[in-house]
């Protein structure tokens, strides 16, 4: 069994560089067989993985964050080289956030790996998929996890009649303690599954309001915290906990004016059509 592994050499300033001689040690000494290389975005990740099936790779493991399980999982997915429930994806934590590994993160998550590596356990993970229309083009995205699965939405001024105009951001506890004074919202409705509704309560998430007479700008508004992110959580496709049927099939229809990103894309303007899908035990996980 060979391993292929791809490291993310920009994931947490560089973690995934500074301890790959560690790693590669404890690896060699197992007499593991592998081989890796480093991939700094998702085109790269998509064009290494194609390389490695080509040549029949079937065990890929990430060193890096979310961004990069992300990216490998949709490079699985999305190739036509080989059946997907032939391969194997696992994932080292060493991004920022680490959402999808949070629940059994360890201080040292390389510790034990050349082990798992050998005698893998395997168990298979369920899968999001996001489409969405642009023009006459239909794309899409799979998500291992849900973290990302969602978009930056810019609430115009002209929305915010009732609303602050300096800088507000929402956090999930002061989105419920605001959930009956839309004026903190704004009055934008969305359409879920076909009926008009406000900002579903159980949606996990934050809004922030933009200066006004501000331009707009990708770079400076990520990192002046002037929109926030709109997050799907599992809870979004499974249902709100007090929902006793599952969503496995979301139909989300948007403002048009609203401008989206999804996954890090460039902004996408004319999308306002968004479909979730749930898709069960569509990948196999390694977890160490």
């Amino acid at each position: 069994m060979k391993w292929y592994i791809l490291r993310n050499p920009k994931a947490r300033q560089a973690t995934a560089l500074r301890l790959w001689p560690k790693i590669e040690r404890q690896i060699k000494a197992s007499g593991q067989a592998y081989e890796g290389q480093d991939v700094r975005n998702r085109q790269e990740m998509l064009q290494q993985i194609q390389l490695y099936l080509k040549e029949g790779g079937q065990n890929f493991l990430v060193l890096g964050g979310d961004g990069s399980l992300n990216a490998a999982a949709n490079a699985l997915l999305g190739q036509s080289f080989r059946a997907v429930e032939e391969l194997c994806l696992a994932h080292l934590p060493l991004g920022w956030g680490n959402h999808y590994a949070a629940p059994r993160s360890k201080r040292r998550p390389w510790k034990g790996l050349a082990q798992g590596m050998r005698n893998p356990k395997m168990s298979y993970q369920d899968v999001g998929l996001l489409s969405w229309k642009r023009g006459e083009k239909t794309y899409q995205r799979y998500f291992v996890h849900l973290v990302q699965m969602g978009w930056l939405a810019q609430y115009y001024q002209g929305l915010q009649k009732r609303a602050p105009k300096n800088i507000r951001l929402l956090t999930k506890w002061q989105f419920f303690q605001s959930w009956k004074q839309q004026s903190q919202i704004g009055p934008t409705e969305i359409a879920l599954n076909g009926q008009k509704q406000a900002l579903a309560p159980f949606f996990n998430f934050a809004v922030g309001l933009q200066k006004d007479k501000e331009s707009f700008s990708w770079k400076s508004q990520e990192k002046k915290a002037h929109l926030g992110q709109l997050l799907f959580p599992q809870a979004l496709l499974n249902g709100p906990k007090t929902s006793p049927q599952s969503i496995q099939d979301i139909q989300l229809e948007l403002p048009s004016h609203w401008p989206i990103s999804i996954d890090g894309d460039p902004i996408i303007r004319s999308a306002s059509s968004l479909h979730f899908q749930l898709l069960p035990k569509q990948l196999r996980l390694l977890q160490f």
